[in-house]
């Protein structure tokens, strides 16, 4: 398939000025951001009205995702990443 020169350039700006793609589902990105700003597990269920088990277990999702083995490397990496 072939792109006029016009069509081509408006494709590559748009890719280039696009957010980064995300591995994470909103309700991670959610929490992720939860868990940057320093709340607990417990204030993260009453911010979104979700059990402690759905908080561990996406908590556990984002851990995988980003391959980190704590909540502090998954901010950084996060942040790194500009995903937050």
């Amino acid at each position: 398939m072939f792109f006029d020169p016009e069509s081509a350039r408006h494709l590559l700006h748009t890719v280039q000025g696009s957010a980064p793609m995300s591995p994470l589902t909103e309700r991670d990105m959610a929490i992720l951001r939860l868990v940057a700003d320093g709340q607990a597990n417990k204030d993260i269920t009453a911010t979104l009205g979700i059990s402690v088990g759905l908080v561990k277990k996406h908590i556990g999702e984002i851990l995988e995702q980003l391959q980190a083995t704590d909540r502090t490397q998954a901010d950084i990496k996060a942040f790194s990443a500009g995903l937050i």
